[in-house]
């Protein structure tokens, strides 16, 4: 069974890794699966959303995940967790190089049920981004896109130029790399890694908020690891390759909570006192249920009740705080004089800013799939809050006209789905132009960069004053992707810039009329050829 789950679990972060690093609609396909198969992402999804069309992919996913557990154990943690893999690689290094030792480790229920709570608290209060960072599918999420990504495109651009250079290359740049992000997800993975190397899997078993929650469904599991006392002889194999630390073989006890059906400990067990499968009627000792010690019962059922209340309660509490008071309470680092005209521009489908930092997690998942490179990580753009969730950064590219795979692979329903022709039509942020850093009338240089690359036609070059085309805007069908400030050769600020909505609205759609309806211009528009005085037209 080890070596199953062994041969299921590199499946799976081949899979995850396709999936992140692979091109194409197949890998995006993949990535959708990924993020729907996922507890915490798809628990975010029905907090945001409801339970609805929306969220059906969520909901069966988080389902099936439940079944799983309830019917052969915490499979999930061994085989479909990539941080749990990751683990398992890190204790199998330390194992081979002396420094991990399996012993059994007393279990921590208040530091498990605080954790559990705090994930629950802010991940109910609308502060998603901040219980991610107990979530072991968006912790690795987050370094695979901003450090394993960019290195491995870094490697096959140094393979590709040495392939060209028969021999020799010239240095390649990271792609894609933000050094803010990249620290923000390599410093939780090196130290959970550390962690694992030398003391197993501590992070499962103490502030994993999902290893919480399938602990407690493996108690009723009808499938799972059992411990049969009156066959041990408390030998202490089972207990040296225990990654979870969960079996005393002095007490011949298994505390099933924490174990990660790792299957580590059926194959060396010398008397066969330790199985996998149902409930029989021998005698099964486990933690909660030990044969014998009425005070150890009744001290172990208290233990178990009080994590379930502390975590009930948080579960209350969240439900009942006003979502607005904790965001202002979270984001008050980030109030200053101004914001408004700062704000970056959330992606499509964000609708307001304040529902998207209540739904965002930022995992990472879109910005790495954008195929412009235009979405990238806020480290304190959105306030503390928004921590890493994603932004258009316009210096860097734009958001791509006939695009819209952010909105299909969310995870959490941060970013709305809709059709392509919807996200058209969604306005983003505000252009505005200002006039004197533009090089048409700095260094009176013919230009025209803005008007070739809006997709909507919301600007247009016409004859100026000085005899050359100065460009012309049309606010109502301007959509806000950024295309003409991206592009705006203006140095060293740009001539054109495009600020966030607060609440994105729908622009009107480009037409015939363009520039021409009474209720945004008086009169008939210019032709090609004639003058404007751009005073009464302010870009």
């Amino acid at each position: 069974m080890r070596a199953a789950r062994i041969a299921g679990a590199i499946l799976y972060i081949l899979f995850f890794l396709f999936a992140f690093l692979g091109a194409g609609s197949l890998s995006s396909l993949a990535f959708s699966a990924l993020g729907a198969a996922q507890i915490f992402p798809s628990a975010a999804r029905l907090i945001a959303l409801g339970i609805g069309a929306a969220t059906l992919a969520s909901a069966i996913g988080l389902l099936l995940m439940f079944l799983l557990t309830l019917l052969f154990g915490r499979i999930y943690c061994s085989v479909l967790c990539p941080l749990g893999i990751a683990q398992d690689a890190a204790i199998a290094l330390g194992r081979r190089l002396g420094a991990w030792k399996g012993s059994y480790q007393k279990a921590r229920p208040a530091l498990r049920a605080g954790a559990f709570a705090f994930a629950a608290l802010v991940l109910l209060s609308g502060l998603p981004a901040i219980a991610s960072l107990f979530d072991p599918y968006s912790l690795s999420a987050r370094f695979t896109a901003y450090a394993l990504k960019p290195a491995f495109l870094a490697l096959g651009a140094v393979v590709a130029a040495i392939v060209r250079a028969f021999g020799g290359y010239k240095r390649v740049p990271l792609q894609g790399f933000e050094p803010v992000a990249a620290i923000a997800a390599i410093i939780p993975m090196i130290l959970i890694s550390a962690v694992a190397f030398y003391k197993g899997r501590l992070f499962c078993s103490t502030l994993c908020p999902v290893g919480a929650v399938l602990g407690a469904l493996q108690r009723i599991a009808l499938f799972k690891p059992r411990l049969d006392e009156k066959l041990c002889t408390s030998c202490g194999a089972c207990a040296r390759v225990c990654t979870a630390h969960c079996i005393d073989t002095r007490a011949r006890v298994l505390d099933s909570d924490r174990c990660v059906s790792c299957f580590s400990c059926l194959s060396v067990c010398p008397t066969s006192a330790l199985g996998y499968g149902r409930a029989s009627a021998v005698l099964v000792k486990e933690h909660g249920r030990p044969a014998q010690g009425n005070a150890q019962t009744d001290c172990d059922k208290r233990a178990f009740l009080k994590s379930a209340l502390v975590g009930g309660g948080a579960f209350a509490v969240a439900a009942l705080l006003p979502a607005k008071a904790a965001a202002a309470l979270a984001s008050a680092s980030a109030s200053f004089k101004g914001e408004e005209a700062l704000a970056p521009a959330a992606p499509p489908g964000a609708r307001t800013r304040e529902l998207f930092l209540e739904r965002c997690s930022g995992c990472g998942l879109c910005v790495t799939k954008c195929p412009s490179g235009v979405l990238k990580p806020s480290l304190l753009r959105y306030g503390a809050r928004g921590l890493l969730a994603p932004y258009l950064d316009y210096e860097h590219s734009y958001c791509q006209y006939e695009c819209a795979l952010c909105l299909e692979l969310c995870p959490t329903g941060a970013l709305r789905r809709m059709p392509l022709a919807d996200k058209k039509l969604a306005q983003l942020g505000t252009a505005a132009l200002v006039r004197d850093k533009c090089i048409v009338i700095t260094d009176k240089t013919a230009c025209g960069a803005c008007a070739e690359h809006c997709p909507t036609g919301a600007v247009r070059m016409v004859a100026g004053l000085r005899g050359l085309s100065e460009p012309l805007f049309d606010e109502a069908i301007c959509i806000g992707c950024g295309a003409c400030h991206h592009v705006c050769p203006a140095e060293p600020d740009k001539a054109i810039t495009v600020r966030g909505k607060q609440a994105q609205s729908e622009a009107l759609p480009p037409g015939k009329d363009l520039f021409k309806p009474e209720e945004r211009m008086q009169g008939e528009a210019p032709a090609q050829d004639e003058e404007v005085n751009f005073e009464e037209f302010p870009f």
